[in-house]
């Protein structure tokens, strides 16, 4: 977590610095970012970095922090936009996040992010953002109507959400990896939450 002192900083000087980590987290993974790059588009000293982050990983994940809200408030509009139908709401969110990606920097961040997360760095994400992520998950669970499910309570809805949520993040790395269209995106998720729903097993 930054310090006091980067919270105090005038919000203009504070963007500056973000806008710089944004861009260097988003051509770079964890281990290849440069505090040098991120001080000199800043236009900061490396001595203020320091007084602002404990190191470059701080930084990281606060950055990481502040776009997973982001993407957070489009599960929630689109589980909403659903009436609480939950795999509705997700391809309802799956599409407003190709399209922000298509009016923002934000597509080559979680390119960067997706294609170089792995085992380690995803249990150090989830672990310092632990407390935000089942609050979000929480809120989510609020949300969806559960009817049409074999769920018969919250806890085990936010169960059910951690199994679904690697399949939402495959998909997105499939769409990464293979330059997929909205489409195709859509009708992979069609394809395996098929699979979620009815299993793969053929009636006997």
């Amino acid at each position: 977590m930054p310090t006091e002192t980067f919270f105090n900083l005038k919000p203009e000087k504070k963007n500056l610095i973000l806008n710089a980590a944004f861009k260097e987290f988003s051509q770079h993974n964890i281990h290849d970012a440069l505090v040098s790059n991120i001080v000199a588009d800043s236009n900061i000293s490396r001595g203020a970095f320091y007084k602002y982050f404990t190191d470059i990983e701080d930084l990281y994940y606060f950055v990481y922090r502040q776009i997973t809200e982001d993407a957070h408030s489009l599960v929630i509009d689109g589980i909403k936009r659903a009436d609480g139908d939950l795999f509705l709401g997700i391809e309802y969110y799956l599409s407003a996040l190709v399209l922000s990606y298509s009016t923002s920097d934000h597509q080559k961040y979680f390119e960067t992010l997706t294609l170089n997360t792995n085992y380690e760095l995803e249990h150090k994400l989830s672990g310092e953002d632990q407390s935000e992520s089942s609050a979000s998950m929480k809120q989510f669970a609020r949300l969806i109507n559960p009817d049409n499910l074999l769920i018969q309570s919250k806890a085990e809805m936010i169960d059910f959400l951690k199994v679904l949520t690697p399949l939402i993040h495959q998909c997105m790395i499939d769409y990464f990896v293979n330059k997929w269209d909205e489409d195709e995106l859509i009708t992979q998720y069609h394809r395996r939450i098929k699979w979620l729903k009815h299993g793969v097993l053929k009636n006997e």
